[in-house]
C-alpha cells in the first residue's frame, strides 16, 4: 500500500504548483476595467424629475450644455460595473433601463442599451474612448441619456 501512496505524494506538489501558476496567470492578465454607468435626464424645469435624483457634476453638465438646450441635468441612477477583458457585463438602472458593456472584441467597447428588455441602441467605440453617450427624447421638453465612463462621476 505504501508503494501506491509514494507516486501520489510526489505528484501532489507538482499539481498544486501547476494550479497556482495557472491561477496567477489568469488573475494577473484579467484585471477588470471599471466603468460608471449613469441614467441622466435633462429638462426645461429646474426641479428634480423624480425622488432621489441628483444634479450631474459640472464636467458632465458642460459636455451636455454645448449640445442640448436644457435648463437642468439630473442623474436618475448610477451603477459601477467591472468588466473583464474579452467578456461583457450588464448594469441595471432605474425605469427599466439596462446597459451591457462588451469588451469581447480587442481594442473595442460595444455598449448596448435596453429598455424593458428590448434593444434601444448600440454603439462601438475604441476601448480607450473617455465616454460613451446614448440618448433620446423623453417628451417635448425633456431628454434622457445613458453615459458610460471610466472616471468616477461627481466632478
Amino acid at each position: 500500500m505504501d508503494s501506491d501512496i509514494g507516486p501520489m505524494k510526489r505528484l501532489l506538489p507538482i499539481l498544486v504548483c501547476a494550479g497556482l501558476v495557472l491561477a496567477l496567470r489568469v488573475s494577473a492578465g484579467d484585471k477588470p476595467l471599471t466603468y460608471y454607468v449613469q441614467l441622466i435626464r435633462c429638462s426645461e424645469h429646474d426641479t428634480s424629475p423624480e425622488p432621489g435624483s441628483r444634479r450631474v457634476g459640472r464636467k458632465l453638465a458642460e459636455k451636455f450644455e454645448g449640445v442640448f438646450r436644457c435648463k437642468s441635468y439630473w442623474e436618475i441612477s448610477e451603477q459601477k460595473v467591472d468588466v473583464l477583458p474579452e467578456k461583457s457585463a450588464r448594469a441595471r438602472l432605474k425605469n427599466g433601463r439596462d446597459v451591457e458593456i462588451d469588451l469581447k472584441e480587442p481594442g473595442k467597447r460595444r455598449v448596448t442599451t435596453f429598455h424593458n428588455g428590448k434593444v434601444i441602441d448600440r454603439t462601438v467605440e475604441p476601448l480607450g474612448e473617455e465616454m460613451t453617450l446614448i440618448g433620446g427624447d423623453r417628451d417635448q421638453t425633456s431628454h434622457w441619456f445613458i453615459v458610460v465612463r471610466r472616471d468616477k462621476p461627481g466632478a
